[in-house]
């Protein structure tokens, strides 16, 4: 629902060849670290204009500015287990490693409304974009 609309405004600007997101028959986009042997996927891309948007679920992404503490003690990703504060390492390493290939980065949460989201995500792609 969050990014249907913003995928309308990519059309608008000319820019859908470039996009990758995990949805209307596209992919996601993915960075290979190789001194990590490890893949990266990114949920929203703009390759070319070197822009990423994750789309944070929060039951499987741990938010520190959300959490109590006892919450993040007893936090877990419901498939791989890992811990709040293992997920949260890896969320951070993924980031930093788009971030050292040049990507501007926007993390958006899924229990912020639609509408915050979408006007997050336009504000973004507006400073960020290079016609």
């Amino acid at each position: 629902m969050v990014f249907k609309p913003i995928i309308e405004y990519i059309k608008l600007l000319g820019l859908e060849e470039e996009l990758y997101i995990g949805i209307e028959n596209k992919k996601e986009y993915f960075l290979y670290d190789k001194k990590e042997d490890n893949f990266y996927l990114y949920d929203f891309t703009l390759r070319n204009q070197k822009i990423i948007i994750e789309y944070n679920g929060v039951t499987f992404h741990p938010n520190k500015n959300k959490l109590t503490e006892s919450e993040w003690k007893t936090w877990s990703e419901p498939y791989s287990n890992m811990k709040a504060d293992e997920k949260y390492n890896y969320d951070q390493i993924k980031i930093k490693y788009a971030e050292k290939h040049g990507f501007k980065i926007l993390e958006i949460w899924s229990d912020e409304t639609v509408e915050d989201n979408i006007n997050i995500i336009k504000d973004f792609l507006y400073n960020n974009i290079e016609l």
